[in-house]
């Protein structure tokens, strides 16, 4: 999915912040807000665009999003780079000049924000992102008119934000579970529920949420069966291994026919030693580390072929134990 301009920006910053070596210019990642307005206002001179200090309140008061100014603002002859600068330029102003103005970029800008302050801080700041989410879902509410899924709603604003939105407000609601906010974990499950796209990993939060109970587990490991997605069937293995559910074999054999790559087997294998070590079953845990260490050297991206023999020896394992 193409992330509209200033998501595309954010997540290259967030990028070049992990690893400074990723390919970028200075202008890409600057933080604007330490900018002065003068400052702003001479790049936009130098870069032949007609906004100055004499006339941005008159543009600011016509236009009503970062885009329109943008459109406002520039030719069809810009070049895409150009664009690009200007608007990241224009977006700062916006923001600090039309604050009451609503839009979905400037949204989705400030979620972004404390989205990365929430992954640095170790979820400090969680209070200060669930009035966000709850506006997010006004905002999805109010774009449902004409889809067939309210899930196409939350992917197509998905493209104006840096981060996994989806995959956010999963790990954010797990993480209310883990520190006892259960009762907005709840009510956050509700609200979101309709708008995902695997609203299969709703029912792995409210497992987490209600505790274990067989009629869970038991739909738990249908839903993999039927959907076969690796890393769910990987979240629902440790936590039938926990439980101690006899689906737990059939299940981790079941989840070897649909893994993509060596690094899928080698989860498997991994989460099988690490059942028979707690249980004390030397012979499978020795089988199992057998096939690791014979594997050692493959290169985790490699795919792996349906008819791998250390597959099949490592499903025998499994289906008698």
């Amino acid at each position: 999915m193409k992330k509209e301009i200033k998501a595309h920006y954010n997540l290259l910053k967030a990028q070049v912040a992990w690893d400074p070596s990723t390919p970028h210019e200075k202008w890409m990642v600057e933080d604007l807000s330490a900018v002065s307005d003068k400052n702003l206002l001479k790049r936009l001179e130098d870069l032949k665009v007609p906004v100055s200090s004499a006339n941005l309140k008159k543009y600011l008061e016509e236009i009503e999003t970062p885009e329109d100014f943008l459109e406002a603002v520039t030719l069809e002859t810009d070049g895409p780079e150009k664009v690009e600068n200007v608007y990241l330029i224009l977006f700062e102003l916006f923001k600090r000049h039309a604050p009451k103005k609503e839009s979905l970029s400037i949204f989705a800008d400030g979620l972004d924000f404390l989205i990365q302050k929430y992954e640095v801080t170790s979820g400090k700041n969680w209070v200060e992102i669930v009035p966000y989410l709850k506006q997010l879902v006004h905002i999805l509410r109010e774009n449902l008119s004409g889809v067939k899924n309210p899930s196409e709603v939350l992917e197509k604003l998905s493209r104006h934000f840096a981060y996994d939105l989806e995959g956010f407000i999963y790990d954010f609601i797990a993480d209310l579970i883990d520190s006892s906010q259960e009762v907005l974990a709840e009510e956050f499950i509700e609200l979101f529920f309709d708008y995902l796209t695997k609203p299969y990993w709703f029912t792995l939060l409210e497992y987490y949420l209600k505790g274990a109970d067989e009629e869970r587990l038991e739909n738990l490991s249908d839903l993999v069966m039927e959907i076969k997605d690796f890393e769910f069937s990987l979240e629902v293995l440790h936590v039938l291994k926990e439980e101690e559910s006899d689906r737990f074999f059939p299940l981790l054999s079941h989840t070897v026919d649909f893994s993509k790559d060596e690094a899928d087997f080698v989860e498997l294998l991994t989460v099988a030693q690490e059942f028979f070590e707690e249980k004390d079953r030397l012979r499978e845990m020795m089988e199992i580390k057998k096939i690791l260490d014979s594997r050692s050297q493959i290169d985790e991206k490699r795919r792996l072929h349906p008819q791998d023999a250390a597959c099949s020896h490592f499903k025998k394992i499994v289906e008698r134990a």
